[in-house]
Parts: structure tokens; sequence; C-alpha cells
């Protein structure tokens, strides 16, 4: 999640499931290890919670929650406070304390002098004083309720003054050695960012998506620690004016998908911006999980082989609200209705439409909503209307036909053809400096599942021993929008065995192959053909390629090498596989080597 203080942090955090009948005390205890580095000193956690009827909820009372926070750096000599966030779904006061060691609520219960907590706002106040080092805060969290409430069963709740609960609340504080301005080394997240404590309200199958800025005026911002629930992601991070003197300033996205889970129905996200000496004020949003709102009667959804079918009454929409301010997440996807029915045919690869993996299925999602009003108010300071209407729309499709998949219908992907258009693939060998020209070219259609291959080359290009030359692996789509993927490439001899692999998953795997240039339909490399001997004098290159494209023009294709995602923001093709011709390998150097320039090709069509 982050670089510093140092690559490789981790934090741990935990959540308990109590069922709705329980209408008791809970207290829980536990032990782990260990803090940080070498400190062997175990981590304790003990957490007491009164889960009695409340009189005023009618339900059994939630224990307050802590935005777990990256670890928080301070330096000596710069003063800082440092809000944590807490939250209470019952409204409830929420304080924050040190653990009391009677309590057996914290292992080492030291306090620094340079560290004060306000208990009654939970703030953290660091004095810009004392030693350099580690700081580990064993804190309890608590609510306290109305003076008026009171519980059922009424034997075992807690005084009027005392607290309903106490989580443990457990964070690391570095403090760094000083030296620097207070003001212009330390970074600062960007007015755009989300503000600290600020709710994100998300229905089911709902994409949440928000970008985080930063900037530092003398110092280069290294990055931006974030921590959230399972499955965020968070974008590399983009980098400007990184060049000396320049204002540094980066930027990055964090996505949410909210799929089914047993998380709780508020989820903290943190995150903060680091350069080698300081770090920026920490926010800490909320993500609300919001129940769906009743189906409205009549309404029909079915999930069909490629496509969403959405029928709805036009008497069950808000009033006011005419069917033709109704927008799909692409707004340029149209929505029609007859005198009685809201209609839409939804694709599955296109209009907005996300992908979610599930363990047992997969699920598409889009979302019915009303336009965005118009916006008044000064440039610097908008007002924008809120949506009306905000449905969402999620088919689930079983990977094993119909076991556990209402809409009864196995994945079937619509074909590339329809997606991509007319398409072809091709690698291309040229020397570095020459215009590459395709001397032979030969197609074939793209039907085999497991991924058609060109063959019948005739074309050889002689080349050195020793010799460097530039790898192209190219693609031409109909489809403009589409982007071309190189999965996997290596080389082999000319018996089809494996002589050396060169990028795997995305990943330039070999220190033999360098990347020259990623364009959207064309990827260069420059490739030393000593690494494909091993003895043999012809050699040839074979590579796995798809095409993708975004389902939005928000998003993004995914990135190379990147790590592997259970939210599938694009469209992507089948698997292909397309070759060279085979390299002569002859004892000449590279400028008498051979007058010709060799080249694969392979087409994707129905």
């Amino acid at each position: 999640p982050g670089l510093a203080p140092h690559p490789g942090w981790c934090l741990l955090r935990g959540e308990i499931i109590v069922p709705d009948n329980h209408s008791s005390q809970l207290q829980l205890k536990s032990s782990e290890c260990c803090w940080a580095g070498s400190d062997s000193t175990q981590v304790v956690l003990s957490l007491w919670a009164q889960l009695s009827l409340r009189s005023d909820t009618g339900t059994i009372n939630n224990p307050p929650q802590a935005a777990l926070p990256p670890p928080i750096r301070v330096s000596v000599g710069c003063p800082r406070q440092v809000q944590l966030s807490v939250w209470d779904a019952d409204g409830d006061n929420v304080r924050c304390r040190y653990g009391h060691r009677e309590r057996g609520e914290c292992q080492r219960c030291s306090q620094s002098p340079s560290l004060r907590l306000d208990e009654e706002h939970c703030v953290l106040q660091f004095s810009g004083s004392g030693s350099e080092g580690l700081f580990s805060l064993e804190l309890m969290v608590e609510d306290f309720a109305p003076r008026n409430l009171s519980f059922t069963p009424s034997a075992g709740h807690p005084s009027p003054t005392g607290p309903l609960s106490s989580t443990p609340f457990q964070i690391t504080v570095i403090v760094e050695g000083g030296g620097v301005s207070c003001v212009d080394s330390q970074p600062v997240l960007g007015s755009d960012c989300p503000p600290g404590g600020t709710r994100l309200a998300v229905l089911p199958y709902q994409l949440l998506n928000f970008t985080v800025t930063a900037h530092c005026r003398t110092d280069r911002v290294s990055d931006v620690a974030v921590v959230g629930p399972p499955g965020l992601k968070v974008s590399t991070l983009h980098k400007t004016n990184q060049g000396e003197g320049a204002e540094s300033r980066v930027s990055l996205n964090i996505v949410w998908l909210r799929g089914t889970n047993q998380l709780p129905p508020l989820l903290p996200v943190c995150f903060s911006a680091n350069t080698a000496w300081m770090q920026s004020e920490l926010h800490c949003v909320w993500i609300e999980q919001k129940p769906p709102d009743p189906t409205p009667p009549g309404t029909v959804l079915q999930c069909g082989r490629g496509e969403m079918m959405l029928s709805m009454p036009l008497s069950s929409l808000p009033p006011r609200l005419p069917s033709f301010t109704l927008q799909l997440q692409d707004p340029a996807c149209a929505i029609t209705a007859n005198t009685t029915h809201l209609l839409a045919h939804i694709p599955l690869q296109r209009c907005g439409t996300h992908r979610l993996e599930e363990d047992s299925a997969v699920v598409y999602v889009n979302i019915l909503r009303s336009r965005p009003g118009p916006s008044s108010g000064s440039l610097s300071n908008p007002i924008t209307r809120s949506p009306i209407l905000l449905f969402p729309l999620a088919c689930r499709y079983s990977r094993r036909g119909r076991a556990g998949s209402r809409a009864g219908f196995t994945v079937v992907q619509p074909p590339d053809s329809e997606t991509f258009g007319q398409f072809y693939f091709w690698l291309e060998f040229s020397r570095p400096g020459r215009a590459q020209s395709r001397t032979e070219q030969r197609r074939w259609r793209g039907v085999a599942r497991a991924g058609p291959t060109g063959q019948g080359w005739k074309a050889v290009t002689q080349a050195g021993r020793g010799e460097t030359l530039q790898l192209s692996v190219c693609s031409n789509s109909s489809e403009t929008r589409a982007e071309l993927l190189v999965e996997s490439c290596e080389g082999r001899h000319a018996n089809g065995s494996l002589a050396q692999s060169l990028v795997q998953r995305g990943c330039v795997g070999n220190s033999s192959l360098q990347v020259l240039s990623q364009d959207p339909s064309k990827k260069i490399y420059m490739i030393q053909l000593d690494s494909l001997l091993n003895g043999s004098n012809e050699v040839f290159v074979q590579c796995s390629v798809r095409l993708c494209v975004s389902h939005s023009s928000s998003q993004h294709c995914p990135l190379p090498c990147a790590p592997p995602s259970t939210l599938q923001l694009s469209a992507q093709s089948q698997l292909y596989t397309v070759r060279t011709g085979p390299i002569l390998i002859t004892g000449q150097n590279a400028s008498t080597a051979g007058p010709s320039d060799s080249t694969g090709e392979g087409s994707g069509s129905r």
C-alpha cells in the first residue's frame, strides 16, 4: 500500500460477525506477533461490547468503528495534529483513550511525552519535541449513549455514564529527524480529494471511483499510501513536474466495486502522501454500503447471452421524471420507451457495463440513473443537482450452468468480431533505425478456441551472431478504441523447442529484451539474438496477444505487467498466437547480414 516508512509494511485488521439474535455482552481477547521488525512484543487485542437491544433503535448496539490509517510519520521540530477518524452507526458520542494494563488492554502500555491524546475529540497531538523512533499506541475507542437510553434485557447493561463498548485501535507513529521546513517540505493533498470524514454511499454492485492528488513545493512526492477494504484497487502513481526546482505533483485513482460480501455497512479508506522527509495530512473517508431500494412492481430484468434486457413500467418512475432524462453508465447508449414501459437492451461488453469476478460466478453490472442536472454557482464552487434515480442492474452468470444462477445461463462471451470488428496481428523484425516494411503477408481467421497459429512463411531474414534486432508486435482493428495487449512472447528453435521466455503475463522477464515503446496498437522491443541461440542457427519468436476495449472513456485497459484483478473494467478478446518467420543466423556482422526483414501475420474475423 505504500513505500514509507519502508517498502513492504502491512497492517492487520479484523471483523467479528455476531448473529442478530445475540443480546448480551460480548468479550473477546486475542494476541498476535509482532509490532515491527525485530520487535517481538505481542500485539494484544481486547474487545468488550454491549449487544443488548437499544430502546431508541430497537436493534442491538453497534460498537464504534475506527479507521485504520497508514503508519503516521511526524518530524522533530514540526508540531502536528492528527485527527483519528471514528464512526458510530447509532450516533453515539465516541471517545478515544489509552489502554489500561489492569484490564488487559495493552502489552507495552507506554505513552510518549511528545504524543498527547485529546480523548474527547480523538485527536493525536505531536508536540514537535522528543526523540526519534517508532512508537506503538494501544488505544481503545468507546461509545457513550444518551442518558435516557435503556436496554432489553436490562440485566448486565452498563451504567448511564459508562461506555457501551470498548474496541481496540492500535496504530504506529514514526518520529523522524527534523531540519526541514515544516510548511514547504510537507506534501499537501489536493482540494479535489474527498475531505476527511466524507461518507460515500454505494448500492449493490455499484462502482466507486475517486482520484487522490498531492503536491509539494520543495520535495518529490514519492508515494501515496492507501489502506482500505478487501477488493480496493489503487492505480499506479502518475507523476508530473518532477524536474529539479519544479513543484512535485502526483495523482492516483482508487476504485472499489461493491460485490457480494459480509463486510460491515461502513468501510474506511485512509490515504496520505509521503516525501522522503514528511507526510501529508491524513484523510479517511467512509464507504457506506446502502441497501437497495425495492424493485418497482412490474420491473423485469432478463439475463441473456451477451446482453441484459430491462423492462420497467413508466408508472413506477418518480414524479416529474420523464424517460428521456434517464441514462445508463455510458450516456451515449440509447434507452427507449413505449406508451407503458421503459425498455433497454444493455450489452455486457459496452455501455459502461462492468464485470466482477466471483468465486463461482461472473457478475455484469450497469446503473440506470437520471441525467445530472444543470450546474449553477461559480466555477470554483459549482452546485450540481444529485440524481433523482439511481437503480443498479446486475446479471449473475454461474460458471457451472444453472447451479446457483437464477438466470440459468452459462457465461458465453460475444464473438470477438462483434466487439472488435475486423482485426489482425503481425510481428515484424527490423534493424534499429531502419524503416519497417512487411515483405510478406499471410492471414488466418480467428476461429480456434485455443488461439489460431500463423504458419507458412517463406521469407527468411539473415542476422549476424550477437546482433541486436528490433521486434514489433502490431495490431490493426476496425474498432478504433481497441488496444493491443501482449500476454507472452518466447523465442523458439526451428524444430519448435523453447529457446528463451521473453515476456510472461505481460512482464518482460528476460534481460536480453528491452521495451522501447508501448503504443495502443504497437509494442516495440529490442532483442539480443545471442540469448536465443543455444547452438541453433535458426530461430523465430512467437507471441500470445489479445485486443482490449475499455468499458468507459474514464477507464483504461490493464497496464503491462499489472497484477491480476477481480474487477475487469474492459472487454477483452480471446488469446491469439502469432509468430515471426525464421531468422537464419550467420557469422556475418550486422551491416552485411541480409537484405530483408521477416514478418509473420495473423488476423481475426468472422
